[in-house]
């Protein structure tokens, strides 16, 4: 199964992803698939500096593995391109959207406070899977 980064890549090659200015917009997303439907949501942020973006990957990495010790089926990747180090791309599936709803409440009340201190851009997409083809 090919990789987020390798699908976002693969999908700005086939103009599903568009770039405006610093930010990176996705007009078309399949999320992976475990059993039955996945919800997806994606974020992308782009930080004023690669500095900053790591600083938020750290918060990251010591927030989310306690965060999630209560929830089954949830799972997030965070991404980033060496050509464009100061932007930080997190993708997260949800077996529902009732845990989606829970775990972005646990991001409104954890880590919004460091996105609203370190000011990074950010566009988000949330959807429902519809299509998955596996090999």
């Amino acid at each position: 199964m090919p990789t987020i980064m390798a699908t976002l890549i693969a999908l700005e090659a086939i103009g599903l992803l568009k770039k405006i200015g610093n930010a990176t917009f996705i007009v078309s997303i399949i999320c992976p698939q475990g059993e039955g439907f996945m919800f997806c949501k994606i974020f992308i942020r782009t930080f004023p500096s690669t500095e900053e973006a790591d600083l938020f990957e750290s918060i990251l990495q010591t927030r989310w593995p306690s965060l999630l010790q209560n929830f089954s089926g949830v799972s997030f990747g965070a991404y980033r391109n060496k050509q464009t180090p100061h932007i930080l791309t997190v993708v997260w599936n949800f077996p529902d959207e009732a845990t989606q709803a829970e775990i972005e409440k646990l991001i409104d009340e954890h880590i919004k406070k460091f996105t609203q201190t370190l000011s990074p851009k950010t566009v988000t997409f949330s959807g429902e899977e519809i299509i998955s083809i596996k090999s």
